[in-house]
């Protein structure tokens, strides 16, 4: 069984497992976005779209509107999508992923 994290997303833990080739093909575009930074709808949504890609894998209930309806932190927005890509394998293990000291 591949590697999991759990992630702790609007008031629940999440177990995850590293993206899917399919489903980074598939987020790309919302992956370099989030990793510009964050403070923009445009950039929080692109981290709505990666954490709702995680999630959704074995936690079908958490589409994208799931994800952006939640009550939810910055930090813990940016830890998720930190985690995610980390798992991934997107960023190499003990490296900061670009945006990891993200403000709104």
């Amino acid at each position: 069984m591949a590697e999991q994290a759990s992630i702790p997303y609007g008031g629940r833990v999440f177990r995850v497992r590293p993206l899917t080739l399919r489903q980074i093909r598939d987020i790309l575009p919302a992956l370099n976005i989030a990793a510009s930074g964050f403070g923009t709808a445009e950039s929080m949504q692109a981290c709505a779209v990666v954490i709702a890609a995680a999630l959704g894998r074995d936690h079908p209930e958490m589409t994208l509107d799931a994800v952006l309806d939640c009550e939810t932190a910055p930090s813990e927005i940016t830890g998720a999508v930190n985690a995610i890509v980390t798992l991934s394998g997107l960023v190499p293990a003990g490296e900061a992923p670009a945006g990891s000291d993200w403000t709104p």
